[in-house]
């Protein structure tokens, strides 16, 4: 019997049989046996659950403890991070020695050597040791090997001067000794400005396939240079959208600004400002100005400046003067949220235009003459065609120590988007001279990934200080030190195979350096560019049917192998953990440096989160309990899988971070093959894999009573389980604890993903039966039952997967073969899963939730506790209770100890399926509940009020004007770079003068009480209650588009117009004041139109 279906008769929209089930017909028994025998048939359970009965006696659980765990974790890490630390320090002093006594070759007078035979003696031995040539490796890479950029000529005489300073005997037998004493060390680089790298140990340069693929790895543009070679910075974009720089000028500008963002990192923080004959902030952010330089915000600023159009002619005098005050904070953001959060670095402004037709020079003279200590660099960018020198970009530049360069075609743009960088680096160079390189603190890169295909890698740097030797060319920087830090090295110290708890790493910022849930994208070799042209025969030889040939617009996979998008994404810990009141507290702990013994607890007491900062670096590790969960484990060895060729069942193993992370370099359908390999071999030992491979071996009976093939068979011609419909099976699976995955046929492994993603996410459940269930899924119906061992741990799931009108046309079949059922002919009839899901009906309609197209059933079979819906009970209610909150706040109100916990996308998922879909919140003042009571009885009391009542007040109010037009501010900035302060009033019988405030705008308040004028009572956060409001958004539409250039002539034009408003505006405004009252009371206090 299915005791989790429902059998309903559905009279009316309000009415429900009292005994439903036992007014069923007499065939109902045996329909539900025949679900049961087609189940049975097609998933083919028992014998899944005949073979894990065999394994119960040996699957045990223990519960661990997490404190423990991050003592050894993070003592791990303390270990690894202070050798790597001392490994650069050293590497660093060693580069920095050889760079200060190299004298030997001066020919800087010159672009190119003034001896041929030297040249040619030069290109002889950078190719003895280039690593691009498979015939220069070494035994056991015992010696290192240079990279030279593809820009870069080998007998320029900076890359012969950079060849030889880093090829010293002292550099090289530095690197030896790291590797010696470190033999698990990652890459050692020296990266210097000509575009040479020394790189140790020698490997060969993976560029395939040669004649399609070009090598861009330049070292001025990896992570790990950009960040050692300069602070943190805080960047104001200022782009001109002027009609004349549409088109191929347009086309520059956004390339070069591509390449400087690839260049920032979440330390830095940036805004941006376009300009015509109007300006405006290119992302309008409530309650912030400056965006750290994350992959999302950089991603929709570059997303933005598509959006916008080149029009109209630049002025460029009131933009520059608003992003001069934006860097300097002269904006008033107190109110902001992130007020305080910048850089506390270098200030840049970057100007690209094509030219303009004005010179500020009462903004320049004052920015350059009161600037004091407080120094703000300014780049310009002179950009197009024929454009040559602008004079005024260039006089910024010099007077603010900043950069000028010229861009006329895309062959500049990557070179002269580093013109930033070169000259902080000069400035960073003069600021370390006097600081020992043993005395530097190493810059950390976020995780990225390596160019050459290694993976997930986490780069430590130092700058190598050049000497005062002409030989340098006024260089102050001779080049970068580095050595990788690979992301599986850091995660062999984590409780990887807990289910208790899992563990992640986060960088100062609350930045994810590695967490379970991130996603990583596929491991391959970067810094390359495909060509569409090339000679597909050659092509397919060499890598293969599977190689992606890029052509025509670039996508962001093509933007991420290239470099000009970040490898791998930066998140926020927020985006993964979510935002509640522990893990608030535990960012702060992170962000403070402030981690200690004690545990922090959520609001459910169901989780524990242990934190512990990592030595010589700026990480924490922090390790998440579920205290209410233990760890399955099997305690027996599995040496032989016993699994059998056959390519009509696929096994799906989708875990990389395992096995010491040997499996990262498989494709997802790959993995399986190479875990079933070495699973039991030495590397994965730390991961316990012989629960996995137990039920590997589990399952191999399932596997073999499919029908077998040598070779792929597409669907159609597949044979299918007994009693299956052809036009509705979809692929019989099982799932297990371990996240590994059986199913047949394989054709179908399209299906299986939303499959996946669900049980995934119930691996953890207790609430397990032995009944068979049923789950709507992306168009599928999935029936299904669960296998668990005797504490109720789930260990398997065993189903099979219908298109989802299956089971309506199984139904309609059967209802019509039985005159029993003749019933459903005038009735509805339904059938409904447990949690509210119709997947059949005598009515013409698709399988949906009940609660979609008769809310009052639904109701009512919640009432009648026939459909059973707890949880989904709770997350509607806490989302009505209150529709501000966000998945989120809903996961940690209906967490229970006796239920599972949902996860935000069920929670999104659910919601949805109820008609309840999330909407970006309508931004309205915020009004306390106090303000609101207070409101609502002064609107009562003045309801009935009417013009005589209000003919004895007049209506005053002070408020401050912009020097700067409303449409050219940052929504939350509230001073616009200079403003005008002004009291003004008004009466039913005349306009009163507008006065100007010098000062703090207390001073009519307390001209008031000296004064004792009587004031009407108001309640508080009450604008809409008062007409001035409106009469002051009256005075700014009449001055839109009137410019002022300073406050005196500000206040002019604002006594102006003030004086010509109409009298006609004040009797509509004062007409309006039982409509307001009536508003705020309709409303319930809260904010309304006016």
């Amino acid at each position: 019997m299915l005791l989790f279906l429902a059998l309903l008769f559905r009279l009316s929209l309000s009415q429900l049989p009292g005994e439903t089930i036992e007014e069923a017909p007499a065939s109902i028994a045996r329909f539900s046996a025949n679900i049961v025998r087609d189940f049975e048939a097609q998933s083919r359970f028992s014998l899944v659950e005949n073979e894990f009965e065999n394994l119960k006696a040996n699957i045990k659980s223990q519960k661990e403890d997490a404190a423990s765990k991050l003592r050894e974790a993070s003592e791990n890490l303390d270990n690894l991070v202070s050798k790597r630390v001392n490994a650069l320090k050293k590497l660093a002093a060693s580069a920095e020695a050889s760079a200060a006594i190299f004298d030997e070759y001066d020919d800087q007078a010159y672009a190119i050597p003034q001896v041929d035979t030297r040249c040619e003696a030069y290109m002889k031995k950078m190719n003895e040791s280039d690593v691009h040539f498979v015939s220069n490796n070494v035994e056991q890479n015992s010696r290192s090997g240079v990279h030279i950029n593809v820009e870069s000529y080998q007998c320029d005489p900076r890359v012969m001067r950079d060849f030889d300073w880093t090829g010293t005997k002292f550099i090289e037998k530095t690197m030896t000794e790291n590797k010696e004493k470190i033999p698990e060390i990652g890459q050692q680089y020296i990266g210097t400005y000509s575009g040479l790298t020394r790189m140790y140990p020698r490997r060969h340069w993976k560029v395939e396939p040669a004649p399609i693929t070009i090598d861009l790895f330049d070292p001025r543009f990896r992570p790990w240079f950009v960040n050692a070679e300069s602070v943190p910075k805080d960047i104001v974009f200022l782009i001109d959208y002027s009609g004349s720089v549409k088109g191929p000028t347009m086309h520059l500008i956004k390339i070069t600004m591509m390449y400087i963002l690839s260049t920032l990192n979440p330390n830095d923080y940036f805004f941006g400002v376009y300009f015509n004959n109007k300006f405006n902030p290119i992302i309008s952010c409530d309650n912030r100005t400056f965006m750290p330089a994350t992959t999302s915000n950089k991603k929709v600023f570059f997303e933005e400046l598509g959006l916008l159009k080149e029009i109209d002619q630049a002025h460029f005098s009131t933009p520059l003067k608003f992003s001069l005050d934006v860097l300097r904070g002269n904006l008033d953001s107190n109110q902001s949220l992130f007020s305080d959060y910048r850089s506390e670095g270098h200030k840049l402004l970057i100007i690209f235009t094509d030219g303009v037709d004005e010179w500020p020079h009462q903004i320049l003279d004052e920015e350059f003459q009161t600037r004091n200590s407080e120094l703000i660099r300014i780049f310009g960018y002179s950009m197009g065609y024929g454009t040559s020198l602008l004079p005024l970009q260039r006089y910024m530049a010099c007077k603010s120590h900043g950069g000028y360069s010229e861009i006329d075609s895309i062959m500049d743009v990557k070179p002269q988007s580093r013109m930033m960088q070169n000259v902080l680096s000069q400035v960073r160079g003069e600021e370390l001279k006097s600081t020992k390189a043993e005395n530097r603190e190493p810059s950390w890169t976020q995780l990225y990934m390596e160019a050459q295909g290694v993976g997930p890698t986490v780069t430590l740097s130092l700058p190598v200080v050049a000497s005062d030797q002409r030989i340098w060319n006024n260089q102050s920087l001779a080049g970068v030190a580095a050595i990788d830090i690979s992301i599986k090295e850091m995660t062999q110290f984590l409780p990887t195979s807990s289910e208790q708890m899992y563990a992640y790493i986060v960088d100062n910022n609350g930045m994810l350096i590695y967490h379970p849930q991130l996603q990583i994208p596929k491991t391959e070799v970067h810094c390359v560019r495909r060509s569409a042209c090339y000679d597909a025969q050659q092509v397919k030889q060499k890598a293969g049917s599977g190689l992606r040939v890029h052509y025509g617009f670039s996508d962001e996979r093509v933007y991420r192998l290239v470099g000009l998008i970040d490898s791998i994404p930066t998140l926020d810990m927020y985006d993964l953990e979510g935002d509640s009141t522990a893990i608030r507290d535990l960012r702060r702990r992170i962000t403070t440096k402030t981690c200690y013994e004690e545990a922090i607890k959520d609001d459910s007491h169901t989780k524990e989160f242990h934190c512990a900062h990592i030595k010589n670096s700026p990480f924490t590790l922090v390790i998440v309990n579920n205290v209410q969960s233990k760890t399955v484990y099997y305690d027996e060895n599995v040496p032989d899988l016993g699994l059998s060729k056959n390519k009509l069942v696929t096994f799906f193993y989708p875990r990389r971070d395992v096995c010491h992370w040997k499996l990262d370099d498989y494709s997802i359908h790959d993995r399986f093959n190479v875990w079933a390999d070495i699973s039991d071999k030495e590397e994965c030992q730390k991961d316990d894999m012989r629960l996995s491979r137990a039920f590997t071996k589990a399952i191999g009976t399932w596997s073999r009573s499919w029908p077998s093939s040598d070779v792929d068979i597409p669907c159609i011609h597949v044979q299918y389980p007994e009693n299956a419909s052809v036009s509705h099976y979809v692929n019989s699976f099982v799932h297990t604890r371990s996240k590994l995955t059986a199913f047949y046929p394989t054709c179908s492994s399209h299906d299986m993903k939303e499959v996946n993603k669900k049980f995934d996410e119930e691996i953890k459940i207790t609430d397990n039966n032995c009944f068979v269930q049923f789950s709507m899924r992306a168009g599928s119906l999935l029936i299904y039952r669960t296998i668990a061992d005797h504490e109720n741990n789930r260990l398997a799931v065993v189903g099979t997967q219908w298109k989802e009108n299956y089971f309506d046309q199984y139904f309609d079949n059967f209802t019509k073969r039985n005159s029993d059922w003749k019933v459903c002919k005038k009735q509805e009839c339904s059938i409904i899963t447990r949690n509210g899901h119709v997947i059949a009906s005598s009515a013409s309609r698709s399988p949906a939730h009940l609660a979609l197209f008769d809310p009052q059933l639904f109701e009512s079979l919640v009432k009648s506790n026939l459909v059973s819906v707890g949880m989904d009970r709770n997350i509607l209610r806490t989302c009505r209770e209150d529709p501000r909150r966000t998945s989120t706040d809903i996961q940690v109100s209906v967490t229970s100890p006796n239920e599972p916990v949902p996860s935000r996308r069920t929670i999104r998922r659910r919601l949805q399926v109820a008609g309840l879909h999330g909407r970006r919140p309508v931004k309205k003042p915020f009004v306390s509940l106090k303000n609101r009571k207070a409101r609502v009885e002064w609107a009562k009391q003045h309801l009935s009020w009417g013009p005589r009542e209000w003919a004895n007040h007049i209506w005053s109010d002070e408020s401050k004007f912009n020097i700067y037009a409303a449409q050219y501010q940052f929504p939350t900035v509230k001073h616009g770079g200079g403003s005008v302060m002004v009291w003004g009033c008004f009466s039913d019988t005349s306009m009163g003068s507008l006065k100007r405030i010098v000062g703090t705008m207390g001073h009519v308040a307390n001209w008031f009480r000296r004064r004792r004028v009587d004031l009407l009572e108001w309640p508080s956060q009450s604008p809409d209650f008062n007409p001035i409001e409106h009469m002051w958004d009256e005075l700014e539409r009449r001055l839109k588009g009137v410019r002022a250039s300073n406050a005196n002539q500000k206040f002019a034009q604002l006594e102006a117009a003030w004086k010509s408003i109409p009298m006609t505006v004040v009797q509509t405004l004062l007409d309006s004041m039982p409509r307001r009252f009536q508003a705020v009371i309709d409303a319930k206090a809260y904010p309304t139109k006016y």
